[in-house]
């Protein structure tokens, strides 16, 4: 099923058309432009407007992506220093330290909650990509 959720997600993320589509819905990002022409033709306006509304997706689409990569940094951090605690268990000679199962089960619910918060960071994004793509 995970193949399938994957196709039809793929079917949502932007496409120029959907982008163009977000672009014409928002508002001008200086309104005084939309008032004047300031001595331009409305075809020059028109594309002004538009290199303006496509830097505007730009920066929404990078600063959703940055976002996400700082979360997923801080969460990968975390999990490698559950890989380094475990890991330094794992090294020591069994007559020193000998894992129990409530570690085991500490170790493998904390890969859970790392996977699960991945997982979810993954999901906004997307989320944050339909939106954009989807004029909504």
């Amino acid at each position: 099923t995970t193949t399938n959720n994957n196709n039809n997600n793929n079917n949502k993320l932007p496409t120029l058309k959907n982008i163009e589509t977000y672009s014409n819905n928002q508002e001008p990002l200086n309104s005084n432009c939309a008032a004047s022409n300031n001595g331009l033709s409305a075809q020059d306006h028109h594309q002004n407007e538009e290199i303006g509304d496509v830097r505007m997706i730009a920066q929404d689409l990078f600063q959703g992506h940055k976002k996400s990569v700082d979360r997923m940094m801080e969460v990968m951090r975390q999990e490698m220093d559950l890989l380094q605690d475990f890991e330094t268990k794992l090294a020591l000679p069994e007559k020193d330290h000998r894992i129990t199962e409530q570690e085991l089960l500490e170790y493998f619910e904390s890969m859970g909650v790392c996977l699960d918060e991945r997982n979810l960071i993954a999901k906004e994004l997307e989320t944050a990509m339909v939106q954009i793509s989807t004029a909504t």
